[in-house]
């Protein structure tokens, strides 16, 4: 046959220690990457549903301090005008 060389095809399938090396070191960093992803995920979910918390904290804080601001204005406007709540 013209063009394929035996010891050409027996060198592309021949497995080295190298070949090793590589596929431990590319299993290695996707174990990582694997890991990293679901701490990061996680972390972030966490920093997510805590900040949602604190949001809805300062909002009903808000409200409330409108509240009693406003009743406490109500009250300082019917004792002035003298009127019944």
């Amino acid at each position: 046959m013209v063009g394929i060389e035996p010891t050409s095809m027996v060198l592309e399938t021949t497995v080295t220690p190298f070949h090793y090396i590589i596929c431990l070191t590319l299993i290695l960093l996707e174990l990582l990457a694997y890991v990293t992803r679901t701490l990061s995920l996680g972390l972030r979910l966490a920093v997510n549903m805590i900040t949602g918390h604190i949001l809805a904290k300062v909002v009903i804080g808000f409200i409330w301090a409108m509240a009693v601001a406003h009743s406490w204005l109500l009250l300082i406007i019917a004792i002035i005008t003298k009127t019944k709540l």
